[in-house]
């Protein structure tokens, strides 16, 4: 009688379904009390990160953004959860103090991760000027979420308040106050 012996190979789950980081890039675009009177030349000057909050056993890196860019990359793993959304959704943080692009949700159900801003100051050139002002915002969070078939990020702070257009969603705006005093219209792109 033959003997056949069978080798079974055990991965670890983890690596079988190891999960993927990814750059995760989204640009900051500006405007004034109204999106008629937006800035040009868009740019980060500074920025100091505390966190990323991610879905657990989702892969994170360091926050990071490139002096005189409008953008900021956050590497992070992207598997929506309650948890991560709960998170983003502190008392503190209501449904009159972010805004999400491209849902009419006043707050998200569900995240992929977010990213805990300390300060961010922006430098900017209102359009039909060329003088460069700058102003800087503390405790943004800002994180992605999914809907339909795209991924869409949503902004808060304690400092941000949502001006809503009534029966339009799309043309809500979310205003943050700067440690200067001034208001300004935010939108992520």
């Amino acid at each position: 009688m033959k003997k056949i012996i069978f080798t079974l190979l055990l991965l670890p789950i983890s690596f079988a379904f190891a999960a993927k980081i990814h750059d995760n890039e989204f640009s900051f675009k500006i405007g004034a009390d109204n999106i008629k009177n937006a800035f040009k030349k868009v740019k980060i000057t500074h920025a100091s990160f505390k966190d990323i909050i991610a879905t657990t056993g989702q892969p994170t890196g360091i926050a990071s953004y490139t002096v005189g860019s409008s953008k900021i990359i956050v590497p992070s793993g992207r598997k929506k959860s309650e948890e991560v959304a709960n998170s983003f959704n502190s008392p503190a943080i209501d449904g009159t103090h972010m805004i999400g692009y491209g849902t009419a949700a006043e707050k998200p159900k569900e995240l992929n991760f977010y990213v805990h801003i300390n300060t961010i100051t922006i430098s900017f050139v209102v359009m039909d000027g060329d003088d460069q002002t700058s102003a800087t915002f503390e405790d943004l969070l800002i994180g992605q979420g999914h809907e339909g078939g795209n991924n869409n990020w949503w902004i808060a702070g304690p400092n941000c308040t949502v001006t809503k257009d009534k029966g339009n969603y799309a043309e809500n705006r979310l205003e943050c106050t700067s440690i200067e005093g001034a208001k300004y219209i935010f939108e992520i792109r």
